[in-house]
């Protein structure tokens, strides 16, 4: 399902010189457009070779905003990711400012640019561009692979489709900006999304994921994957605004048991709850947890052993556990939860199933906040 990935960029693209091909645009027949404010409308597309080391979508210049969706909606088998970009505008006279460009950098590395002129455009000229990324639909029980596909679209809202059990990408990146990134579901390898005053929403399966937005909530249930060869991680960061994700720990090992996990969620001024529902057997669970003014919780799977670390003020920290949980591995083993308080509400302890198994490594947590309580459940 996962294979070897190229790592690249497209970050020293800055305008329309770097055009390798000029679309023309197709003006569409009155009527298309749904935007009362907006009645014009045209389009225009490119095919990018489907085995492309990296396949990217990007736009420079002013006046910039619309929406991208992603989507497994292009014919089975075919060798090409199709990218439509539909322009709404009001003046006729915006076509000839309003560029679509074939981007070639370097070999392997294919992309779309959007590109406008870099100062204001006149006052009265507006447009909106719609772009959809239409990938090849999978034969049955089976997957497209795309190594690498980036969206470098600010003020764009992003939609990907339920593209979990029919893509497979080594890396997926989506950088937006004042707009939201929904994710129905996604396969990657590794992936990033990033975006400011908007959300972060979905269902993300990975060995490596970056979430991160700043007044924007982050609502994220994800799979982290770990194949047995290093730590697995997953790094939620925002600012003004909640952090809600429930975190399940797969290992791919044989087996299906141990591995290594490094999740961190951060935010300010807004609550967290991060949970584990299900955890590998002799898994290492290593979190970092981060608010502030709200309140933080978090809940483990019973799997968990490591020490824990839990500090507020001047608010409670807690500790819940449950004295008669069974040993997940079956061994009958009984499970040792000791801790203390200190004078300022803080808690430190620790957990492990007893006796212990060799000298397995141990995990940690460690959760903090300011005027608010910290729950830990284990």
């Amino acid at each position: 399902m996962f294979h070897n990935e190229t790592t690249s960029s497209t970050s020293d693209l800055q305008s329309s010189d770097d055009c390798d091909e000029v679309a023309t645009w197709s003006i569409l027949p009155a009527g298309t457009s749904t935007y009362r404010d907006l009645p014009r409308a045209a389009e225009a597309a490119f095919d990018l070779p489907l085995d492309s080391d990296l396949i990217y979508i990007l736009s420079r210049g002013s006046n910039l905003a619309g929406s991208v969706a992603i989507r497994d909606d292009g014919a089975t088998g075919a060798n090409v990711v199709k990218v439509n970009v539909r322009i709404y505008y009001t003046a006729p006279d915006i076509l000839k400012m309003c560029k679509l460009c074939l981007l070639q950098s370097e070999r392997g590395k294919n992309g779309v640019g959007i590109f406008t002129p870099p100062r204001s455009i006149p006052a009265g000229y507006r447009m909106f561009f719609d772009v959809r990324i239409s990938l090849p639909s999978a034969p049955q029980s089976s997957y497209v692979r795309i190594n690498s596909l980036e969206t470098h679209l600010p003020n764009f809202r992003h939609e990907v489709g339920n593209l979990s059990k029919t893509i497979d990408f080594g890396s997926i990146s989506l950088q937006s900006s004042n707009q939201p990134i929904i994710v129905h579901s996604l396969l990657a390898q590794r992936l990033n999304m990033k975006t400011s005053n908007g959300a972060i929403q979905g269902i993300f399966t990975s060995l490596s994921a970056d979430l991160r937005s700043s007044n924007g909530p982050i609502l994220a249930d994800v799979k982290l994957l770990n194949g047995g060869d290093g730590a697995s991680t997953l790094d939620l960061q925002t600012s003004n605004g909640e952090i809600t994700a429930k975190v399940s720990l797969v290992s791919q090992a044989q087996h299906a048991t141990g591995g290594i996990f490094r999740v961190a969620a951060k935010t300010s001024n807004g609550e967290l709850d991060v949970s584990f529902p299900t955890a590998p057997h002799n898994s290492v669970l290593h979190l970092d947890t981060q608010t502030s003014n709200a309140p933080s919780t978090v809940s483990l799977h019973k799997t968990f052993e490591g020490e824990f670390r839990l500090q507020t003020s001047p608010r409670k920290a807690m500790v819940f556990y449950d004295q008669s949980a069974t040993d997940p591995t079956g061994n009958r083993r009984t499970r040792s939860v000791n801790y203390v308080q200190d004078r300022r509400g803080g808690v430190s302890g620790n957990a492990v199933w007893t006796p212990r198994v060799g000298a397995q490594t141990l995990g940690s947590i460690v959760m903090k906040t300011s005027n608010a309580d910290l729950q830990l459940v284990l």
